[in-house]
């Protein structure tokens, strides 16, 4: 299981690097990166992205 969010984690690395300030980046940068990374299907999800299951299974009545 540690192998397994270490990769997830090497894929999500160029998208904010550690050490990174976030400060030195936009609102609008940041929000991409967000947005990058919650639309990214999960083997854990049934290859569903976690926004997607958001809007579907916890927004909806």
């Amino acid at each position: 299981m540690a192998a397994r969010l270490q990769r997830k984690h090497q894929r999500a690395a160029p998208a904010l690097p550690k050490k990174t300030d976030p400060r030195a980046h936009t609102v609008e940068d940041l929000r991409r990166t967000e947005d990058g990374l919650n639309h990214r299907p999960h083997k854990i999800l049934g290859h569903r992205a976690p926004a997607g299951i958001y809007a579907t299974e916890l927004l909806t009545p």
